[in-house]
């Protein structure tokens, strides 16, 4: 007998090889390149990016990497490259500043807002959530320019409808943190 469970895992496997089979569309490689040409840092396909979810935006070297020719990567990188070009986005995606907001530290925020919390401190719990504040604004901000270059190369309902799936995947990663940090100290107040 087959259940829910084994049937929707089965569609879900069936849908990732036809993902990974179906080569890139042309639309979506002319959007690619027209994002690519207007970027305003240069775009690098390396191996590299695949550890960054694949693509990253360097602030350092004045560089995008991506794994593939994803339009949607190359869209969100390129709005962290013109966000850097005004002061304030520079400021938010700085290294030091975004090094500061990482899951690790997220999860040692939670342990300190728990420690204020015991202490009678319930401002504690917003901690975790202010420490990623610049991360999470730069992500929303990249993902937001990101967007409107698109809208201004042409893309279509269907490439709108993918970026925003896709970004809205790849963000909810930078919630872990805060999360993470919040549920650890709610539960020190349990003890």
């Amino acid at each position: 007998m087959i259940s829910i469970s084994s049937f929707k895992q089965e569609v879900i496997k069936i849908s990732e090889e036809r993902r990974n089979k179906v080569p890139l569309e042309k639309a979506d490689l002319h959007l690619f390149d027209a994002l690519k040409k207007g970027s305003p840092m240069k775009v690098l396909i390396t191996n590299e990016a695949v550890h960054y979810g694949g693509g990253y935006f360097d602030q350092v070297k004045k560089e995008i990497g991506l794994s593939d020719k994803k339009f949607e990567t190359l869209a969100h990188e390129v709005g962290h490259a013109h966000l850097d070009e005004h002061l304030l986005g520079r400021l938010i995606q700085h290294h030091v500043v975004r090094g500061a907001s990482s899951l690790i530290a997220g999860a040692l925020a939670g342990i300190g807002a728990g420690i204020l919390m015991a202490k009678g401190k319930r401002w504690g719990i917003i901690l975790p959530a202010a420490l990623s504040a610049p991360t999470i604004l730069s992500e929303i901000l990249a993902t937001r320019k990101g967007g409107k270059k698109l809208q201004e190369e042409g893309a279509t309902e269907e490439q709108h409808r993918r970026y925003k799936e896709h970004t809205r995947e790849g963000q909810s990663s930078y919630y872990l943190a805060p999360a993470l940090g919040t549920l650890i100290a709610a539960g020190m107040q349990i003890r």
